[in-house]
């Protein structure tokens, strides 16, 4: 199934991805705002006011027996499961087009320290390179 990590919920519960979705999709967030969760969405609310990664983890895989996870998000999610050490391999595909604008996005918000990565896997398809690595522990 496809997890949602929302810390606010500000998500527009009629999309697809709510109402028709093949297998139905999963809200992780805080315990203070799982009430605006329709009723029909299963929830993992870990956390009082922010989301406790390590413990939602530990639901999906525990209790909901999803033993292998991908997590697709933006710089703070990327950054907060790197952090917490719930992130083994880092996936990154460069598609063949530049872009150029006054900010940029950035892969992580930032790290404590360097975390090392080493190469994993490496495929090209139809001008599309995907970049395996593995996180160093």
């Amino acid at each position: 199934p496809i997890v949602v990590v929302s810390r606010s919920l500000d998500l527009d519960w009629t999309l697809p991805l709510f109402t028709e979705a093949e297998t139905p999709t999963i809200v992780v967030t805080a315990r203070n705002v799982r009430n605006k969760v329709p009723g029909h969405i299963q929830v993992v609310a870990e956390g009082e006011d922010d989301v406790d990664l390590p413990a939602a983890v530990k639901t999906l895989r525990d209790d909901l027996g999803h033993e292998h996870l991908l997590c697709e998000g933006g710089p703070s999610l990327a950054t907060a499961l790197i952090r917490a050490s719930l992130v083994d391999e880092l996936c990154l595909n460069i598609a063949p087009a530049l872009l150029g604008a006054q900010r940029h996005t950035r892969l992580l918000d930032g790290l404590d320290a360097e975390v090392p990565l080493d190469p994993a896997a490496l495929y090209l398809d139809e001008g599309v390179l995907f970049v395996r690595y593995r996180l160093r522990t």
